[in-house]
């Protein structure tokens, strides 16, 4: 599995994220940081692109002026989102959570296999 780990200037639009996909076209996964994504249009924009390239996405886009994790499979299908922190305030952060993709585990917990296939759209 290959994975491209992005550190972009924060934009307005996704331009870089999609020169970095296209100049990278045997990538399997894309990492881009906390925040990239500016809103929930650009976010699905985003989707397009994981899907018009086979590509997955892992980043995070902003609502409500909170970022919120995103996992886009390379269907363009969002497989995981939520939010960075609880809106308790008395919580920290959520617990650890995993989604599986394409027999890879992506998240916080260890132990798990990875195969190098792709979902099939």
């Amino acid at each position: 599995m290959k994975v491209l780990i992005g550190q972009p200037i924060h934009e307005k639009n996704i331009e870089q994220l999609e020169n970095e996909i296209k100049m990278n076209r045997e990538i399997d996964i894309v990492l881009f940081p906390e925040g990239y994504l500016s809103n929930e249009k650009i976010l699905e924009e985003s989707c397009e692109i994981a899907k018009k390239y086979n590509v997955a996405i892992i980043t995070s886009y902003r609502f409500n002026n909170k970022d919120r994790a995103i996992v886009i499979n390379n269907c363009g299908e969002k497989i995981l989102e939520r939010a960075k922190t609880s809106p308790n305030e008395d919580v920290e952060l959520y617990a650890p959570l995993v989604v599986d993709y394409n027999k890879t585990a992506i998240g916080y917990l260890p132990g798990h296999l990875q195969k190098n296939e792709k979902s099939v759209c």
